[in-house]
């Protein structure tokens, strides 16, 4: 006998349809908590979006998004870890562009893959933060600063067509870093899959993770 409770969600096809789902059924509750520790001795700053915060700003950069590129256009992230990165992502996938997922230049070691990625995936716009906006702007034309759209630019969202989500490139330790393209059934099932391996597709949980978010696996397991 299978005494598993439902899904608390159901099967959607994207990750934008789940946010929009919890933002209509549990919009005060916590979505992401960021903790940053500026110095060592630091207890750590905390910064939290509710699901509805995350819904109103994925719809407002979204549709900024919207207005530098057309469907099926690449855009690179180019954010710092934090809630920035988390809302860039999805705003990406929200309107039907291909993320790139990647971090600010500056990186220490990464530079090379950085210039190579880059120059592979030629994006039509970069996304970052205000912090780091002068130094991607060299590398981009088109660059959105998350923290920089404001929430009235948010509006409804259109269904979204293309069916890759992103490209996950690969470490380039032995070869010139290669792109896989990820489509949007392939994440959300990967989601399920890992959520309903540890039982928390069924019960409320917090899960913590400290991988890198442009990590493959700090991807699924912390934003998916």
């Amino acid at each position: 006998m299978d005494n598993r409770r439902p899904p608390l969600a159901p099967a959607f096809r994207s990750l934008p349809e789940y946010v929009q789902h919890w933002a209509r059924t549990t919009p005060d509750r916590r979505a992401f908590t960021f903790v940053d520790h500026p110095a060592p001795d630091s207890r750590g700053v905390h910064r939290t979006l509710t699901w509805r915060r995350l819904d109103v700003r994925i719809r407002a950069v979204a549709a900024r998004l919207a207005e530098e590129a057309g469907p099926g256009a690449r855009v690179a992230l180019l954010c710092p870890q934090g809630l920035e990165y988390v809302t860039g992502f999805l705003a990406t996938l929200a309107a039907g562009l291909i993320a790139v997922p990647l971090y600010p230049p500056g990186l220490p070691g990464q530079g090379d893959r950085l210039t190579a990625v880059l120059a592979d995936a030629r994006p039509s716009v970069v996304v970052t933060t205000s912090r780091h906006l002068g130094e991607v702007q060299e590398l981009c034309d088109r660059v959105v600063a998350v923290d920089q759209v404001p929430d009235a630019a948010a509006g409804d969202l259109k269904p979204v067509d293309s069916e890759v989500a992103y490209l996950q490139y690969t470490s380039g330790s032995t070869r010139t870093p290669a792109g896989v393209e990820i489509s949007h059934a392939n994440v959300a099932a990967n989601a399920r899959q890992a959520l309903g391996a540890y039982g928390a597709d069924a019960h409320p949980v917090t899960c913590v993770g400290w991988l890198p978010l442009y990590h493959d696996m700090g991807l699924v397991l912390s934003i998916a």
